[in-house]
């Protein structure tokens, strides 16, 4: 009986060990387990954090160089915008476009000036008056629009009218070298209208010619107001009916005052021919 109850004793002492050895062997797996889990969150976010150190370090080394090249090109911009004739330098450039608007805004308040002047030929009085600084383009361009509208009605009312006038005398011919000398005189009734205005010349001889003649004429003083040299005709030919003749020399003349005395001086080849009479034609713009 005491065996037995031993036997029981020692067989209930070996389960209840196996029992907490399995109840410890658990314990320490569940906590292998949870180290591993703690391992693996580590682990991660180790690598989590490593990876921002490499980001983050490339980033800085990145700005780095990014700063560098900055800097380098601002120093390249500096100078440039210093260097002369540089494209980047606008200092220079607005100086050069300053100093050109300058001058051609001189250029045009002269011209204004003449302008407003030289419409009285036409009976076109519009003031342009005394121009607000900073204002004379705006202003200006308006008073130029006013006045090629009336011009362009004078033009549409004008009327081209081509007058020949014959030298006073019979030319006088000298032998040796065969210059001669003529005279025009043309009078304001010779005109289509009192406010005539010239637009261009040309000449044409009378004479047993058959070649042209060389011809300078000087223009009455009222017309070139002493600043206008002779006119030179080079080609001057026999008239012919079917000669087409065109004016000459209309940017000298053009809106002068015809009236007045012409002199001819020129020269002819004697062995052509004589001319005996020059014939000047006159381009006369009236309304």
């Amino acid at each position: 009986m005491a065996n037995t109850l031993k036997d029981q004793v020692g067989q209930a002492a070996t389960q209840t060990m196996q029992y907490r050895s399995g109840i410890e062997l658990a314990t320490w797996h569940e906590t292998l387990a949870n180290s591993e889990v703690a391992i693996a969150q580590l682990t991660a976010k180790l690598a989590i954090a490593c990876r921002k150190e490499a980001y983050l370090t490339k980033d800085e080394k990145f700005r780095l160089y990014r700063a560098q090249i900055s800097r380098q090109l601002a120093w390249l911009q500096i100078a440039e915008h210093c260097r002369m004739n540089s494209e980047l330098n606008y200092d220079e450039r607005l100086r050069a476009v300053k100093a050109l608007f300058a001058a051609n805004l001189q250029a045009l308040a002269e011209r204004l000036s003449v302008i407003e002047t030289g419409i009285r030929l036409y009976g076109i009085d519009i003031p342009l008056g005394k121009l607000e600084k900073g204002r004379l383009l705006d202003e200006g361009g308006v008073w130029l629009a006013r006045v090629s509208e009336e011009l362009a009605k004078w033009r549409r009312t004008q009327r081209l009218s081509v007058v020949s006038v014959t030298c006073q005398e019979t030319i006088k011919i000298e032998p040796g070298d065969g210059s001669l000398k003529a005279e025009f005189a043309i009078a304001q009734t010779a005109m289509p209208d009192r406010r005539a205005l010239l637009r261009g010349a040309n000449l044409e001889y009378v004479g047993t010619g058959s070649g042209p003649i060389c011809v300078s004429i000087t223009p009455p003083q009222e017309l070139t107001t002493g600043s206008l040299g002779p006119l030179l005709f080079g080609r001057v030919c026999a008239v012919a009916p079917g000669l087409d003749l065109r004016p000459q020399h209309s940017d000298l003349v053009w809106n002068g005052n015809p009236c007045g005395i012409w002199k001819a001086t020129g020269s002819a080849d004697l062995s052509l021919g004589a001319p005996t009479k020059l014939v000047l034609y006159l381009w006369i713009a009236s309304r």
